[in-house]
């Protein structure tokens, strides 16, 4: 299973309680990649990692705002609107979600590794080019 992580402790991989080899790459845009090759042949996952979560939200009286914009990740682009990318995602064979916690928000997916070129390009496309309008808000 190759695995992309953007929150890991290097340092357990470090000092072998990691049990698997970790390659760390930073990218021009500032993204740290880490992949972690496992043998789960044809297998692929993608965790994308934010560290941001409900401990970020300090103004008085208003919480929720996180996960919140968690789900409206999900609304689409001008590429992919609406449902159109969970239809692209089943095609592949994909499974998605996502979760909000205290101090992060991690989108991740499950896939068939044919699939895993087209998904970075989706999700590199939501990332960059999410389209709200005041009805989805």
């Amino acid at each position: 299973m190759l695995t992309i992580l953007s929150l890991l402790s290097l340092a357990s991989a470090a000092d072998g309680a990691f049990p698997y080899n970790v390659q760390t790459e930073v990218l021009d845009n500032g993204l740290t990649v880490h992949v972690i090759p496992m043998n789960t042949p044809n297998v692929a996952a993608v965790y994308t990692w934010f560290a941001v979560g409900s401990r970020d939200e300090v103004d008085p009286g208003r919480t929720g705002f996180a996960h919140f914009f968690e789900h409206l990740m999900f609304y689409g682009t001008p590429t992919f609107p609406g449902d159109h990318r969970e239809q692209v995602l089943l095609q592949m064979g994909a499974e998605d979600n996502a979760w909000t916690w205290l101090d992060e928000t991690v989108y991740h997916t499950v896939l068939p590794t044919s699939g895993l070129p087209a998904l970075l390009e989706i999700e590199g496309d939501r990332f960059a080019n999410l389209q709200l309008t005041a009805e989805d808000v």
